[in-house]
């Protein structure tokens, strides 16, 4: 499996999300969570299934969410 590396600003961004979702609904962090992981897992295995946002950047919704993740 490639290596993953996040951003750091990515990476609190995450967290932030995470929380402030966790607050509104319980349970709803470890969700948005979940749905993250699934998303990148089908990024890592189809890399090139997103379309390009820009030349060499694609951005895969995460399901369920407005959120996608940037890669």
């Amino acid at each position: 499996m490639p290596e993953i590396i996040y951003h750091p600003d990515a990476l609190l961004e995450l967290f932030e999300a995470g929380t402030f979702l966790e607050g509104k609904r319980p349970g709803y962090g470890d969700t948005f969570d979940a749905a993250v992981e699934s998303a990148i897992e089908n990024i890592l295995a189809y890399p090139e299934a997103w379309t390009e946002i820009h030349p060499g950047i694609r951005r895969c919704r995460i399901h369920k969410f407005s959120d996608g993740v940037v890669y």
